[in-house]
């Protein structure tokens, strides 16, 4: 043992453990994070239910559009009320 630390061995040893760990400490999280990466992919790709807060701003124009058309017509009759 006294012979395998005077040569330096067991702290070689001990280096490359720690090393190999380390590699496989952050082969390990890449591979964690590339999944995540790959379910955040694949949830952006489920079908979402679509419900008022999507349709929200159609349901405004439409509301907006329709208000537009009515005053327009109101207009369009009074003015044809008073030129008869």
């Amino acid at each position: 043992m006294h012979r395998l630390e005077d040569a330096g061995l067991i702290t070689y040893w001990t280096n490359e453990v720690i090393a190999n760990r380390i590699s496989e400490t952050r082969a390990t999280s890449e591979a964690k994070s590339s999944s995540e990466n790959q379910n955040l992919i694949s949830t952006d790709r489920r079908e979402v239910v679509l419900g008022l807060n999507h349709l929200q701003g159609a349901f405004y124009v439409l509301f907006l559009g329709s208000a537009v058309a009515l005053f327009t017509l109101l207009v369009e009759k009074t003015c044809a009320m008073k030129k008869s």
